[in-house]
């Protein structure tokens, strides 16, 4: 009998043991946006974006695309990227958007971590704001906010290995020169 007691009880403690480091898992940060020149994009890639803000590369190999614009003030015009391998949709948009609150946007609310950094350009000056987080199922998001032209990539509630391709995308965000880039874009 005081076998069982010591046994229950050890396992007790190592089920709490593990919920208690469980519940302190911390998934890794997605890269910091640094918003570089735009650059011959590579093969297989297409370049999305308007015609002197940011732009971002995506592989035609992982993604499909679909263009549009909304019918009512304000307007946005957008790209909504979406994977042939998984059911993660990203939007990236141009054009004023309301202001979101923490009350209206479910990812804020219901995170289990929420994080906001700068986005930058190579000499370190600030373009934009990046935040990011996940839920207690480990479905991670990602909205990036780019100041000019009111530019926002976004994804919500994806898989790790969704937001990782998602996460890609963000990071090739470009900018044309003053001169003017010479690869085409949308």
């Amino acid at each position: 009998m005081k076998w069982a007691c010591a046994g229950a009880g050890a396992l007790l403690i190592f089920i709490g043991c593990f919920l208690l480091l469980r519940s302190r898992q911390r998934y890794s940060a997605p890269s910091l946006v640094v918003v570089s020149e735009c650059k011959a994009p590579a093969p297989e890639t297409t370049r999305v974006g308007n015609t002197l803000g940011v732009k971002f590369d995506f592989a035609t190999t992982d993604f499909t695309v679909s263009e549009g614009t909304t019918d009512t003030v304000p307007v946005v015009h957008g790209f909504r990227l979406r994977l042939r391998n998984g059911v993660s949709v990203m939007d990236i948009s141009f054009g004023r958007h309301p202001m979101q609150t923490m009350a209206t946007d479910p990812a804020l609310t219901f995170s289990k971590h929420v994080e906001k950094r700068p986005v930058r350009d190579g000499s370190g000056h600030t373009l934009g704001e990046d935040y990011w987080g996940y839920l207690n199922t480990g479905e991670r998001w990602r909205e990036a906010r780019f100041f000019r032209g009111g530019i926002i990539a976004r994804y919500g509630f994806a898989n790790e290995k969704d937001a990782a391709l998602f996460d890609q995308v963000i990071r090739s965000a470009c900018q044309p020169s003053v001169i003017g880039e010479k690869s085409p874009s949308h």
